[in-house]
């Protein structure tokens, strides 16, 4: 039941995270994440980054799965859920 619940949930980003975008010498796109309650940043790959746009409240879980994997096949749906979780 558990495990239904949290695939129907449709998570948001953080509130007091802010999200700074840059481009790195080799035209690649580097995001960072700032928590600004404990001052601590996150770097986020490409897959990362596309996985923090689609926290908007609403995509559900499943939805993000299904996102992501059809941009970038292979990963496990209990790898890319404990990556939601570690950004919400």
């Amino acid at each position: 039941f558990t495990t239904v619940m949290l695939e129907r949930a449709n998570p948001k980003q953080h509130p007091s995270v802010s999200v700074y975008s840059r481009e790195a010498r080799d035209g690649q796109t580097i995001t960072i994440l700032k928590n600004n309650q404990d001052k601590t940043y996150f770097q986020l790959s490409k897959l990362g980054a596309l996985i923090w746009r689609k926290l908007d409240g609403q995509h559900s879980i499943r939805e993000i799965i299904a996102i992501v994997n059809q941009k970038h096949p292979g990963f496990s749906a209990t790898d890319l859920q404990e990556v939601i979780f570690e950004l919400v």
